[in-house]
């Protein structure tokens, strides 16, 4: 039985794991604050000494025991693993993990901002920032790979492709809280065999060849200041992490820049899917340098040729289109119908996955002409 923590119970908890010192409680030098999330997640924060960002999970969650078990692998793996360190300094440092309570405890980052909320603030998007993106996910996908077989945590990782990619062949009746706007989806999905046919066909060719983070998306990449140092990447919550394709996190980043173009356009009385897309404060091309300083560097990290980076670009373009319908699904979980932004959405996956060439060129800024640029520079 899972007993629920509460702030109350924080301090003395890592007090008895010899995390803190009863004396820093004593002094007055220990705030715990609840932070909203599916888990029961708590930052302990002081003036002296370091902080510990403390998950807790919720009984009612679904395979959340699971999951979490599979993040405190990912942590374990990484910092206890001498052949993997760019991995261990990618995500935030790892204390423990208590399966009996399913509680991990991580170090806590003061002064930290997720890319999501950098980008929607500033409305910009740094190039050398995209290429610290990609030179973490390159390195460790690179690496990793051939280190997996060697791990005894490699066990607990399920090597499933995303449930994205199957949803169109389940009924509608079986999906449990199923809303509307949903089952609406479903219907499209079903409808159309460009969408049938291509999630097939990402499903029959998915790898299971190197770790893979699972739910890659801005929220979950961090800058983090500490003290007067230059920010640094983190990259957080590895609870979906799994033995995958190494495309699904590529095409996850890439979804997430054209997210930054699709969510800039209007929301109101506007239900034109092209009217939209004329009226988006952040237009597409302010985004792709971005796009393509993280492509050109994920490519090298890799050490890719030119013809092994086009068929790789071709795969991710078709991966970023079925993440993007899984974005649609997760934003429906509530509606009652499909909104203008998802119809934009459905149709601008349609296309990458049926034409991804065409794709990679007008919406990501990619594709021939520019190997042929790079080549010439």
């Amino acid at each position: 039985m899972i007993i629920p923590f509460d702030r109350t119970r924080i301090a003395q908890y890592l007090i008895e794991r010899g995390l803190l010192e009863r004396k820093a409680v004593v002094d007055g030098d220990v705030i715990v604050a609840e932070l909203t999330s599916r888990h029961r997640n708590f930052a302990l924060i002081r003036r002296e000494g370091p902080g510990y960002f403390v998950k807790q999970i919720q009984p009612s969650q679904s395979y959340s025991a699971e999951t979490l078990a599979r993040e405190a692998a990912c942590y374990e793996m990484a910092q206890k693993t001498p052949g993997i360190p760019q991995l261990a300094s990618l995500m935030p440092k790892f204390h423990l993990y208590d399966p009996e309570r399913h509680i991990i405890v991580l170090e806590f980052l003061p002064n930290a901002e997720n890319l999501g909320a950098l980008f929607a603030r500033s409305r910009e998007f740094p190039e050398d920032l995209a290429v610290e993106i990609a030179r973490g996910l390159g390195t460790y996908h690179s690496q990793i790979g051939d280190q997996l077989k060697d791990q005894p945590q490699q066990a607990i990782f399920p090597r499933m492709a995303p449930w994205i990619l199957s949803l169109h062949r389940n009924h509608p009746s079986a999906i449990q809280n199923l809303s509307a706007g949903n089952a609406q989806l479903m219907s499209l999905l079903q409808r159309y065999p460009g969408f049938t046919e291509s999630l097939d066909a990402l499903a029959a060719e998915w790898r299971t060849d190197t770790l893979i983070h699972g739910d890659m998306k801005f929220e979950n990449c961090v800058q983090w200041r500490n003290g007067s140092n230059a920010p640094t990447l983190k990259v957080v919550d590895w609870e979906l992490a799994d033995i995958g394709d190494a495309c699904w996190d590529v095409a996850a980043i890439l979804q997430g820049y054209l997210n930054q173009w699709l969510y800039s356009m209007p929301a109101g009385s506007e239900t034109n899917p092209d009217r939209l897309v004329e009226k988006a404060v952040t237009p597409l091309e302010k985004i792709q340098p971005a796009m393509r300083a993280f492509w050109n560097a994920y490519v090298a990290t890799m050490g890719l040729s030119d013809g092994a980076s086009e068929q790789l670009l071709d795969r991710c373009a078709r991966h970023s289109a079925a993440r993007m319908l899984q974005t649609v699904f997760e934003a429906l979980s509530y509606s009652q119908q499909m909104t203008p932004y998802s119809i934009v959405m459905l149709q601008t996956s349609l296309n990458m996955l049926q034409n991804p060439r065409e794709a990679t060129r007008v919406l990501l800024g990619l594709g021939r002409e520019m190997h042929a640029i790079r080549a010439s520079n």
